[in-house]
């Protein structure tokens, strides 16, 4: 079974894990030490899914991500770190709802 072993360099764990990977089969295990980090999933969980990304990938799986399109996103920004939600008028039939 193939094995990502991930620690943090501030982790007090280092040493365990160093140990854990020695006994493991070198053929089916990664380990890995991430910089500052010490706790890493709490502190660099980008980089954790990034690695965890890559040691698939190295498996052979492959991974698509959904992409949206920014245009057809119906959140805006409109200011620096302010964000507006604006309906997208063009989806909606208003003679679907009139009843005449």
């Amino acid at each position: 079974m193939p094995v990502l072993n991930i620690v943090g360099d501030n982790s007090p764990h280092i040493e365990a894990t160093v140990n854990f990977n020695g006994r493991l089969d070198p053929a089916r295990c990664t380990w890995m030490k991430m910089q500052e980090a010490g706790m890493v999933l709490e502190e660099q969980p980008i980089k954790v899914a990034e690695a965890i990304r890559l040691f698939l990938q190295g498996l052979g799986y492959t991974l698509s991500t959904r992409s949206r399109s920014v245009t057809s996103s119906p959140l805006k920004l409109s200011a620096v770190g302010e964000r507006r939600v604006e309906p997208n008028l063009e989806s909606l039939n208003f003679n679907e709802n009139l009843k005449i």
